[in-house]
């Protein structure tokens, strides 16, 4: 393992864009511990850029969740408002409803007094008229 970590080191501290104060630019000779260390730094600096692409990744699956809840929450706000709009509307019925029962319990007891006045009054007259024809 270490001689293919010392591998990839090699190949990659090879390029051009690395610099060093020798003339002899084929070649570049670092200490072992040095090289170690870079590997590490190398190996630690891929883990971080893999662990930031996932997390980014995760964060947009979050803000994805996030706005389709939000979407849901509105819509649910509207149902709400829809169905208080509802209730109040079959409230109004109610009261219009009970409205209409009262008065037409009113008009119901006005109708019954004023069908036994006129029951009294016709059984008066028809006792009236039926004791002057059996009296005369």
């Amino acid at each position: 393992m270490n001689k293919v970590k010392l591998l990839i080191i090699t190949l990659l501290l090879s390029s051009i864009a690395f610099s060093q104060s020798a003339t002899d630019t084929s070649k570049i000779v670092l200490s072992y511990p040095v090289a170690k260390m870079i590997a590490k730094d190398l190996i630690k600096g891929d883990s971080a850029l893999s662990l930031l692409k996932e997390t980014e990744k995760e964060l947009s699956l979050w803000q994805q969740k996030s706005k389709r809840q939000d979407t849901i929450i509105t819509s649910y706000k509207a149902k709400e408002k829809n169905y208080m709009m509802q209730i109040n509307n079959e409230r109004l019925k109610v009261e219009g409803w009970q409205e209409q029962y009262q008065v037409l319990q009113k008009e119901n007891k006005r109708l019954k007094a004023k069908y036994r006045f006129t029951k009294i009054v016709s059984y008066a007259i028809i006792g009236g008229l039926g004791y002057l024809y059996i009296t005369k």
